[in-house]
């Protein structure tokens, strides 16, 4: 996989590009998460770090931090929200106390928020910021919305409600897309079916969840909860490197225990480096540190999801595919979650390795083969390379799906159906030799709870 430090740029390149020749071919042309808001549901977040942090008035980097340029913190039933602050415009705690306000003990949430849209204010010292600008997140302009249901001792406290006390208040205020790194159990609990509901009822807004790290312990069916949801997007964690080739050991695999295909995708989630909380209040840090996990995969994919959001709302599908966009046949201001989906799972390039359960690499295909439930299974799937119950369909590249260069065109479509009609798109591939992929997602009803097969 190389030995190159796996920063948080070096994920960037992996999500847009896989090449180190041309790393941020989308951050190139500007589409950079303008314009777009993420929740990011946690730990909570420092938002005194320097990558989280309002603008303030001493321009500096570190030191002393003026509390009056964090949002005001707020609960779902009341929530604050200023789309005129840098990154974090709105923050709720799931319960008015102090353990709801604040990420300075346990920092995975500040991690993860990092990872979605990280990046330093300007400051008067230009060469810190040159210097830790390779820690921004894959979306460095988007605005953040955190869901702080953090505990003193670094766990989580889950809300009663997913629906109406942790998504809804930042849907409400414009986020289509939710990272959630965390989850529990491997049944279609009752948060799998509000997860579904959720996405049902509001189609135009993507919730993507970690697949969990069990893999390496239990193997197959270790898909944590939500994350086991029909519409979810769920993530993967491969070996950071430019042009990854293997799942990281950790990862959880599927399928579901009603045997769908899960995860989808995967990202990097190998010692990234992102932003670190500080410890303390009020303590302005630039500090960063390594972690690992799905957690850490799925709000690098949530950033690509940003990113191919912003491509759509501003018209640059027309802009570089103009012919396609003229046959395309979608709602170019809102798109649905279902074609954020299958344009994030089309993009996708095979990943070859993986480890089973002593942690020995194996080849993926081989993995698969035999005559076990699972194998069996997964032959529904393998009829496509690089498809299976560890990695999904992939690791994320958007490149593969959007053509800077004129390359290939890009023809997408949505529409809403009711049960039992039919829909169709004609096309007609006129040359001889032309590679022609189709990828095609929808958002599914909820199901009944504890959905199994076993």
């Amino acid at each position: 996989e190389g030995n190159a430090e796996p920063l948080n740029d070096r994920g960037s390149t992996t999500l847009q590009s896989g090449s180190s020749a041309q790393p941020y071919p989308f951050w190139g042309i500007g589409i950079n998460g303008s314009g777009q808001f993420v929740q990011v549901t946690d730990t909570g977040a420092d938002d005194a770090s320097c990558f989280l942090r309002d603008f303030d008035v001493a321009a500096s980097l570190t030191g002393v931090f003026n509390s009056n340029a964090q949002v005001a913190r707020s609960l779902y039933y009341s929530p604050v929200t200023d789309k005129g602050r840098r990154k974090v415009v709105q923050y709720i705690g799931r319960f008015a106390n102090d353990a709801f306000k604040k990420d300075y003990s346990s920092g995975h949430g500040t991690h993860c928020a990092g990872s979605v849209a990280g990046s330093v204010p300007n400051s008067d010292d230009d060469d810190a910021v040159s210097s830790f600008s390779k820690y921004a997140g894959l979306a460095p302009a988007a605005q953040l919305m955190i869901y702080d249901f953090g505990t003193d001792t670094g766990g989580l406290s889950e809300p009663s409600d997913l629906s109406s006390q942790m998504f809804e208040p930042a849907y409400n205020e414009g986020a289509r897309i939710h990272s959630n790194s965390w989850g529990g159990g491997y049944y279609y609990y009752s948060s799998g079916v509000t997860v579904d509901e959720f996405m049902y009822d509001k189609e135009d807004t993507l919730v993507i969840f970690a697949a969990g790290n069990d893999g390496d312990e239990l193997g197959d069916l270790s898909i944590l909860n939500p994350g086991v949801s029909k519409n979810a997007l769920t993530v993967g964690a491969a070996v950071t490197s430019t042009t990854p080739t293997t799942v990281a050991h950790f990862s959880a695999r599927g399928p579901t225990y009603d045997f769908r295909l899960k995860p989808d995708v995967c990202g990097p989630g190998n010692s990234l480096y992102s932003a670190k909380a500080s410890g303390s209040y009020g303590l302005a840090s630039c500090a960063v540190v390594a972690k690992s996990g799905t957690s850490m995969a799925t709000p690098a994919v949530a950033g690509a999801a940003a990113l191919v959001r912003q491509f759509l709302v501003e018209g640059r599908h027309e802009v570089f595919s103009s012919t396609a966009f003229s046959q395309s046949s979608y709602n170019v201001s809102n798109p649905s979650a279902a074609l954020l989906k299958a344009i994030l799972i089309g993009s996708t390039a095979p990943l070859s390795y993986g480890y089973d359960s002593t942690k020995t690499k194996v080849t993926l295909a081989d993995f698969y083969s035999g005559s076990s439930a699972v194998a069996d299974s997964a032959a529904y799937y393998l009829g496509t390379t690089g498809v299976d119950f560890t990695q999904g369909f992939g690791h994320v590249r958007l490149s593969n799906v959007f053509s800077l260069d004129g390359s290939f065109n890009t023809f997408l479509y949505e529409d809403l159906i009711s049960e039992y009609s039919t829909w169709a798109v004609d096309f007609t591939v006129t040359s001889t030799g032309t590679e022609v992929d189709v990828t095609l997602a929808w958002t599914d009803p909820p199901a009944s709870t504890y959905c199994d097969l076993y």
